[in-house]
């Protein structure tokens, strides 16, 4: 469209007349922009309390479960050397999500992880029963997870949660001066 320049000062653009009445609105803009951010920041203390509610209440229901389990083993156990049969050990019950996700979950669960805390947290949750080379999987595993942007490395051997999909970080945005 062509801008054309009327006589008493104002710019005409198509229907819209355009002139020195108009004012500066980029301080709106910017308070406006700072409380979408606002917005944002709130929103993802929200999203982080309700899934740490919700991480709370499914572990005490884990913990109520393996407590449960380790109650009837100790049954079984008991019956079976009554009725004079060797008793079997069942074996501990197998982890229910891949490793990488377990680290996921332990870094998101305490906010930062080690590389020595993950390695241990996977030995006690089971991950390792064969003996084979713990350090080299969690580590190939973690560099793993890191590549994918499911962790970062804030330290040397320090992880954190990476951005979640569609969190707003405002990093990722530009700023206005």
């Amino acid at each position: 469209m062509a801008l054309a320049h009327s006589a008493d000062g104002n710019y005409k653009v198509g229907h819209w007349t355009v002139g020195p009445t108009m004012r500066d609105i980029t301080n709106d803009l910017k308070e406006r922009l700072s409380a979408v951010e606002e917005q944002g920041k709130a929103e993802n203390l929200r999203y982080e309390r309700d899934r740490k509610a919700l991480d709370e209440q499914h572990n005490t229901r884990l913990a109520d479960l393996k407590a449960e389990w380790e109650t009837i083993n100790r049954l079984l156990v008991a019956e079976q050397r009554r009725l004079g049969v060797s008793p079997e050990t069942p074996a501990q019950p197998k982890p229910k999500m891949s490793l990488d996700d377990f680290f996921v979950q332990v870094a998101e669960k305490f906010g930062t992880a080690s590389k020595q805390n993950l390695r241990e947290e996977a030995e006690h949750a089971g991950y390792f029963v064969d003996g084979g080379p713990n350090g080299r999987r969690t580590h190939a595993t973690i560099m793993n997870i890191v590549r994918s942007g499911r962790l970062r490395e804030i330290e040397p051997d320090v992880y954190a949660p990476g951005h979640k999909h569609g969190e707003f970080n405002l990093d990722q945005h530009m700023r206005t001066p």
